[in-house]
């Protein structure tokens, strides 16, 4: 389950749709989906819905500058049903996951107690995510990283990000 700038999912990140290049034996192709299939996203209404179902015009909940904030959800930039993917899974303290590609932007808090935006690949044992618990923002240590490849990957824009 994972979260962005863009959509709060199971847990809360700052998403950026940054291509991460994958080359096979005939060609080298972009995938820009950040997140995984299995991600869910936060609508206004308190329901939860997989990222693979979101349409233009749901309301989704959002965190800009660590505030939850409402927006509408306006295309899905990327959205891959069954294409594989390599995918960052951080598991924290708080008991929350969140699943990215390499390349994907998400806020850090690091050992020095500064908030960073970096890629999910660059992300280490012990840094802090933000996540949603009982509606507010916490930061949480990360206490597993696992390296997968997933089916199924969506870059989502919404009027935040």
């Amino acid at each position: 389950m994972v979260i962005s700038k863009i959509i709060i999912l199971y847990l809360t990140a700052i998403y950026h749709s940054y291509g991460q290049k994958r080359a096979n034996a005939s060609s080298t192709e972009v995938t820009i989906g950040c997140l995984s299939g299995d991600s869910s996203v936060m609508l206004t209404n308190g329901e939860r819905k997989q990222i693979g179902y979101l349409q233009s015009g749901d309301e989704v909940l959002t965190v800009d500058h660590l505030n939850i904030v409402p927006t509408e959800m306006v295309i899905m930039l990327d959205k891959q049903t069954s294409k594989q993917a390599q995918f960052y899974t951080f598991a924290t303290d708080s008991g929350h996951k969140i699943s990215l590609t390499g390349l994907h932007l998400i806020p850090i808090i690091s050992s020095n107690n500064k908030m960073n935006y970096i890629a999910a690949r660059e992300v280490q044992l012990g840094d802090q995510l933000y996540a949603l618990v009982n509606g507010h923002m916490k930061s949480s240590p990360i206490r597993n990283i696992t390296i997968e490849i997933k089916n199924g990957y969506f870059a989502p824009l919404t009027l935040t990000g």
